[in-house]
């Protein structure tokens, strides 16, 4: 009887038919799980590198701006901005404007407006914390600084078991500030209108 036994184990342990169809219904969810995480996350890559590039395309078209703006001058700025994400995304602008007092050394506020799901438009109390970030300004130069906004939902909600790769949703924001190129500060008409 042990003899049986013994043949009928050697016999199980040497045949290697279907060993393919179980190593592949092993290890098929796990490589689908991992080519729907680098889809995830090269798309994330992707979008916020679309979200800054609008953002600079936002900031260099500002800068170029020789008349004074109006707030719906700056929701056209959004609707650009959303264009330029390619995606329906929720996004926000929020430009700010403020010179350098040099005698006070602080970066005083013109300024502020904001559009979409921006948050609201930046105070003084808001710049002077941020004084750090702001660059070097000489006496009376005057600055923009751009906030943008994206509300991004990845494509994908993953999760194996116990195994999970979240990205969940997130709000992509970039600064960044620039200088007026033709004029010595950007102006804004209308500054009670619009979420100014």
């Amino acid at each position: 009887m042990i003899r049986a036994l013994r043949n009928i184990a050697r016999r199980f342990a040497a045949d290697t038919r279907g060993t393919v169809i179980v190593e592949t219904v092993l290890v098929l969810p796990l490589l689908i799980w991992m080519v729907l995480a680098i889809v995830v996350f090269v798309d994330a890559f992707r979008m916020q590198t679309q979200n800054i590039r609008a953002t600079y395309t936002i900031g260099d078209a500002l800068s170029r701006q020789l008349n004074a703006v109006a707030p719906s001058y700056l929701e056209g700025m959004q609707r650009l901005y959303s264009y330029q994400i390619r995606r329906s995304y929720p996004t926000g602008l929020r430009i700010t404007v403020a010179y350098y007092d040099a005698e006070e050394d602080e970066h005083v506020r013109v300024w502020s407006c904001s559009t979409g799901i921006a948050d609201d438009p930046m105070t003084q109390t808001d710049i002077d914390a941020i004084k750090d970030e702001i660059p070097q300004l000489a006496d009376g130069d005057t600055i923009a600084l751009i906030d943008s906004w994206m509300d991004y939902t990845p494509p994908f909600d993953m999760a194996i078991g116990a195994i999970e790769a979240r990205l969940e949703e997130m709000r992509f924001e970039n600064r960044i500030f620039v200088s007026p190129r033709f004029t010595g500060q950007l102006k804004l008409t209308d500054a009670g209108s619009g979420n100014c």
